[in-house]
């Protein structure tokens, strides 16, 4: 489970310039409400990318609701045709970015999160 608080970054950066894919599922969660949504980005350099953030906190009239982003599955996937990519994946908070995940997706290939599996080809 991946789970970002308000002002949370989910990037992903790529060491070669070339098309990446990235789609992510989430749910914004707070106390009166879940809300279900997708982010789909498309990566073409090596500068670290916003791939989704968590909601700002939002406040009601009994008080403050703080919301957070609760992600359930991310696809990260090379769409070039011969050139692999290390890819990184990090939860950036307070300017401080937190390493997920790297590895070496081969063109054409794909790395995925699935919530209660992990990560995974």
């Amino acid at each position: 489970m991946i789970i970002l608080a308000p002002a949370d970054i989910l990037r992903v950066t790529c060491s070669a310039s070339g098309t990446v894919h990235v789609a992510c599922h989430y749910t914004d969660k707070s106390s009166t409400q879940n809300t279900p949504g997708m982010d789909l980005t498309a990566i073409t350099n090596t500068t670290p990318t916003a791939v989704t953030t968590a909601p700002a906190i939002a406040y009601q009239k009994s008080g403050p609701d703080t919301r957070f982003r609760h992600v359930s599955a991310i696809t990260v996937a090379n769409a070039h045709a011969s050139t692999s990519q290390d890819i990184t994946v990090e939860i950036v908070r307070d300017s401080t970015a937190y390493r997920v995940i790297k590895a070496t997706v081969a063109a054409g290939a794909k790395i995925q999160f699935n919530e209660g599996i992990g990560w995974g080809t």
